[in-house]
């Protein structure tokens, strides 16, 4: 009975190890597209003020 409860429990932190892994690399995939349209803003708005 325990055996089953702790592979049921080894399976669960492997899964939610997997979905936050899978979290953290979607974030660091918004940070690089925020910072590149930031730039890209400023060097539109740059442009036109010249």
């Amino acid at each position: 009975m325990w055996i089953i409860i702790s592979i049921l429990l080894a399976i669960a932190l492997l899964i939610s190890m997997g979905v936050q892994y899978e979290q953290h690399k979607q974030i660091e995939d918004y940070k690089y597209a925020n910072t590149y349209l930031r730039d890209y803003i400023v060097r539109y708005i740059e442009e036109k003020r010249k």
